[in-house]
């Protein structure tokens, strides 16, 4: 690319952020606190869940609030299909180069984002050249595959980072993108119609931006099977040279239609024999390690007072979004695992320390989460009834006397149940924060 024709590029790409309009992301306003500080931000994430958008609105607020004059940033996003021939630092050096000395004012700060920078090789050594060289200068990049775990960005970058790690969205941000105002008790009395069918939509289509302006229930399926192979055929099968992508594909159906399901990697291993693949427990360890490392999967090990038991044995495996599951199980067939996924991903946006709980008698506790010195429990389930308050409730009674802390029961019931050391909360309610 000629240096005209990349300068073109870059007044295309300011012109697109300076008109950007939508939500304010949960996670912009953790970003903002932190800007005008020297370390490098990094904002890392499943694919599609709305990383550009979030750093666009990041440089109009910091336009906005005087951090940065109009003309003294830098978009690049490397996905743009122009930047193709764009691999390497050197070409990073030049887009750098090509912005300070034609477009940006030569006093005042300046705001440089490579969006999607894991397209580039040994991206790393420019961006702590830059970050040492530059005095004046806010730094942000992000990612979508393993390069961007925290690992790794310790290792390339010593330290010199602070990292945001964003999800699809929230069902709080959900409800704002559609307009529909939740921002207080009377609100969501008065909308609670809408926000329980925009509840029911959220569950079954999950909330990777893109889908809220698709109509129709097949297209939104076909979008989320067309990020699928994106990730697998992409962000795994590439990045890792993986031989056997069918076994690959086998793995994450599984693991995705079973979210929430008690599962071993023996269990996996075995499921893969079962339909024709000549595989070791080995592969399979290393295949779901990919899934996790593109964003694709959490996992939340069981609780055990030993970190040696605590990654040893059975896991759990939850869905980045729930629309994903939809592509492979109708929402009839896991509804109560569903609801189980909403609230393992609003507990994995507000603490990473998550765990489940499980005795040898095979009664488990949903999940286990520290907080403030305390650990909380939480139970999840559909409706309350006669039949199975017993079974949702006396599974506290297996961490009371080893953990302090409250146990939550959330459930779609309207009626809020007294029950004894436990606080039975409408799940809805608890996702928007009343």
């Amino acid at each position: 690319m000629k240096k005209e024709e990349l300068i073109s590029l870059i007044y295309e790409w300011q012109t697109v952020v300076l008109n950007r309009k939508g939500v304010t992301r949960e996670t912009e306003k953790k970003i903002l606190a932190v800007l005008g500080s020297k370390p490098i931000k990094i904002i890392t994430g499943f694919r599609r869940s709305g990383k550009s958008f979030l750093v666009q609105q990041i440089i109009q607020k910091g336009i906005k609030n005087g951090l940065f004059e109009k003309d003294n940033f830098l978009y690049i996003n490397f996905e743009d299909y122009r930047l193709d021939e764009y691999t390497t630092n050197k070409h990073l050096e030049k887009i750098y180069r090509v912005f300070k000395e034609n477009i940006c004012t030569p006093k005042g700060r300046k705001i440089i984002v490579f969006d999607e920078i894991q397209k580039i090789k040994n991206w790393d050594k420019f961006i702590c050249t830059l970050y040492e060289k530059e005095t004046n200068l806010e730094l942000i990049i992000t990612g979508s595959n393993s390069e961007m775990l925290s690992s790794e960005l310790s290792s390339k970058l010593s330290g010199r980072f602070i990292e945001f790690s964003i999800t699809p969205f929230s069902f709080r941000e959900y409800l704002l993108y559609h307009s529909i105002t939740c921002d207080n008790r009377k609100e969501y009395l008065r909308n609670k119609d809408k926000i329980n069918k925009a509840f029911y939509d959220f569950l079954c289509f999950g909330g990777l931006p893109e889908t809220f302006e698709i109509n129709t229930p097949e297209a939104k399926l076909s979008y989320c099977y067309g990020i699928i192979t994106k990730i697998i055929l992409d962000d795994v099968v590439k990045r890792f040279k993986v031989d056997n992508v069918e076994l690959l594909e086998k793995i994450y159906r599984y693991l995705t239609a079973e979210s929430g399901k008690l599962i071993s990697f023996q269990n996996i291993c075995n499921y893969a024999i079962q339909l024709g693949h000549n595989t070791k427990l080995e592969t399979v360890i290393k295949y779901v390690g990919y899934l996790q490392k593109a964003f694709a999967l959490f996992e939340v090990n069981k609780f055990d007072w030993s970190q040696k038991k605590v990654f040893a044995g059975q896991k759990k495996y939850y869905s980045i979004d729930t629309g994903l599951i939809s592509v492979f199980r109708k929402i009839t067939e896991n509804y109560s695992f569903r609801l189980e996924n909403i609230v393992a991903l609003e507990l994995y946006r507000r603490n990473k320390n998550l765990y489940f709980g499980r005795n040898y008698q095979g009664k488990e506790i949903d999940f286990i989460v520290s907080e403030n010195d305390q650990w909380n429990k939480f139970q999840v389930c559909a409706e309350l009834t006669d039949q199975n308050i017993d079974r949702e409730t006396s599974v506290f009674g297996l961490s009371d006397k080893y953990l302090s802390g409250s146990n939550y029961l959330l459930t779609l019931d309207d009626f809020k149940k007294n029950i004894p050391a436990v606080i039975h909360e409408n799940l809805i309610e608890w996702l928007l924060g009343f």
